[in-house]
């Protein structure tokens, strides 16, 4: 004898979260099973087909890693390159929130390059990543600390009698390699600017 199976309700279990995805007016489909009445007998399985339905983002509660909010704030790594080898480049990774610019002499090879980096709310100042065979150092008032600074040898300088380092002279190979602070708001982008020295990697370039 044919049983009727009656009609099951679809439940969708959504996860909240202190974050709410807020893109207004976009609909977002999910995808959900939907369990249909059907005729069936003993022996036959009940028949599952798939369906969507729409949704209001905002009615939504969903883990950030879902809606992609690591990558809007991932940090993004930048190579500087000499226009003209042999010569020496740089590259780095810079945080959400900051840009940079940079400069090279139009010789051959290139004899210096430099990257300016700085918060977007900062007019000025800046972190200065530079290649510089002309960078040359007043002796006054310079303390010098031997360093190791991500793996290459380094000479970190400070001038008269300052927390905040001056500039960073790498040693060896990458002699005219150079990290410079001119940065009056240091203090209150510690974090950022730490993370970024981290990341750089000096490079030369046949």
């Amino acid at each position: 004898m044919k049983k009727y199976v009656p009609l099951i309700a679809v439940l969708i279990a959504l996860t909240a979260c202190t974050d709410t995805a807020q893109t207004d007016n976009a609909e977002t489909t999910i995808k959900v099973k939907v369990t249909e009445a059907t005729e069936a007998s003993e022996d036959e399985p009940v028949m599952m087909s798939e369906g969507s339905i729409d949704a209001i983002p905002a009615d939504i509660r969903t883990q950030p890693e879902e809606i992609g909010w690591e990558a809007e704030t991932q940090n993004v790594q930048t190579e500087v390159v000499p226009q003209c080898a042999p010569s020496t480049g740089f590259s780095f990774e810079l945080p959400a929130g900051w840009s940079y610019t940079s400069a090279q002499t139009e010789d051959e090879p290139t004899s210096s390059i430099s990257a300016y980096l700085s918060p977007d709310n900062e007019a000025e100042g800046t972190i200065t990543i530079e290649y510089s065979k002309n960078f040359a150092v007043c002796g006054t008032g310079l303390v010098q600390k031997p360093i190791d600074f991500n793996g290459y040898s380094a000479t970190q300088c400070y001038y008269d009698g300052s927390e905040n380092w001056s500039f960073i002279m790498l040693d060896g190979e990458y002699t005219d390699c150079v990290i410079i602070n001119n940065a009056p708001w240091y203090d209150d982008y510690a974090n950022d600017i730490e993370k970024i020295l981290s990341s750089v990697k000096f490079r030369h370039y046949e």
